[in-house]
Formats: C-alpha cells, structure tokens, sequence
C-alpha cells in the first residue's frame, strides 16, 4: 500500500503537475489522520469496556466484603452477650462459692481473651492500595465507601482500646471484684454498641452497591 502511493506521488512530479501533486499529499495527510483518530478511537474504547468491567468486579468484591462483614458483626455480638452472661453469673457467685465457679471462671477468661471483631476489607484495600479508586465512576458510593472506611477504622480504634483495657487488668487480677466486674459489663455492652453502629452504618453503602450489576 506505501509503495502504491509513492508511485502514484512519483507520477504526478514527473509529470510536472505540482498542483495535483499537493492537493494528493494532503489529502494522503487527512487520510492518515482519519486512520490514527480512527485507531485512538478503538483503543479508548477499548480500555474504557476494560475500565467497566474492573468496575463492577471491584462492586461486587466490596460488596461480598460488607455481607460477610454483617456476618461478623452478629457473631461478635453473640459473644459479647455471652461475655457478658458470664459476668452476671460470677458477680452472683462471688458470695456463694459454687461447685462449678472454677468451671464458669475458665470459660470467663478463655471468652475475654476472644477477639471481638475482625472485618474483611480485602477489596477495598486492593482498589485503594493500587491507585485504583479513580475506576469508581459513582461519585455518591465512593464517597460512601471512603467515609466507611473512615468510620470503620475509629470502631476498630475503640474497640482495640476496650479490649487492651480488659486484657491489662486480667493480667493484673483486678476483674475478680465486684465493682470490677459491673465495670466490664459497661465496657462490654459499649463494645455491642459499637458494633451495632457499625452495622447501622453499613446499610447505606450496602444498598447503593446492591443497585449495581451485583446483585
């Protein structure tokens, strides 16, 4: 195809006809032009369905991320109120000396030492660690996302701040009085209420992601 047009350019000057010899060039120049724009075009295309389909995949991963989240949520709660069952059961016991206390004493501290709540934050981590986020063409559920993972990170503050205060003062034997042990009750049935915050919070982003293709 080069070699055809060359010999058409070659033509056209050795016959002296420089005027047709211009308009010919340009002309290859605007075809040459068409073809590039033409080519771009494609490739934009191209990257922006590349761009789409990362998109929903990141929807849909954020998504499982929040649902198992919930999951989480309601078994640390559980054991939470378990957490808490065996407090009342201890501080009623304190003055009776039960056959069973050492029993309900080893089941209280091996429940203390549980972890109360470890979220999945895989995808989102993933989408903002690479550089990634910009792919979220949503501008109200990225926000959303970005304020959860905001208000997520001061749950995980407080609750790692209630649990280091209950570990230190088991280390310390400081829990097996009763004032003590009303104390923890509080500090547990705050770290339900976190939790339970936390859940409230999620329902908003939940429901936008769930309007995308994830469904």
């Amino acid at each position: 195809m080069i070699k055809f047009f060359r010999k058409i350019r070659q033509n056209l000057l050795s016959e002296g006809k420089t005027g047709k010899y211009l308009k010919y060039a340009i002309g290859e120049i605007v075809l040459v032009v068409i073809g590039i724009l033409i080519a771009l075009s494609i490739n934009n295309w191209n990257e922006n369905r590349k761009n789409k389909i990362a998109e929903a995949d990141y929807y849909c991963r954020i998504l499982d991320d929040f649902e198992l989240n919930e999951k989480l949520i309601d078994e640390s709660s559980k054991l939470i109120r378990n957490k808490i069952k065996l407090c009342k059961e201890l501080i009623l016991d304190l003055n009776n000396i039960p056959n069973d206390r050492g029993e309900i004493l080893n089941k209280f501290v091996r429940a203390l030492r549980q972890d109360v709540f470890v979220p999945s934050t895989i995808a989102f981590e993933d989408i903002t660690s690479s550089g990634q986020l910009k792919l979220l063409t949503d501008l109200e559920l990225k926000n959303r996302l970005i304020q959860h993972s905001t208000f997520l990170n001061n749950i995980l503050n407080l609750l790692q701040e209630n649990r280091n205060v209950i570990i230190n003062s088991m280390d310390s034997f400081e829990l097996m009085f009763q004032d003590n042990l009303v104390t923890l009750i509080g500090m547990l049935i705050r770290q339900e209420q976190h939790l339970s915050n936390l859940k409230k919070e999620m329902q908003e982003p939940i429901r936008l992601l769930k309007e995308k293709e994830c469904k």
